[in-house]
């Protein structure tokens, strides 16, 4: 958890510096993973097959 805040933290200080579009697009990328893992790791938890 600490590793996603440092994450988002850079996202944010390159959106205070200019960078937007960039920042915009860590932001989505790594907010997308973040999902990706947590329903992974839910998925296996819950054993549900589809």
């Amino acid at each position: 958890m600490l590793a996603l805040f440092f994450i988002y933290s850079i996202c944010v200080l390159l959106a205070w510096f200019n960078q937007r579009r960039l920042s915009i697009g860590l932001f989505i990328f790594f907010f997308l993973a973040t999902a990706f893992v947590f329903l992974h790791h839910l998925t296996d938890q819950l054993a549900l097959q589809f």
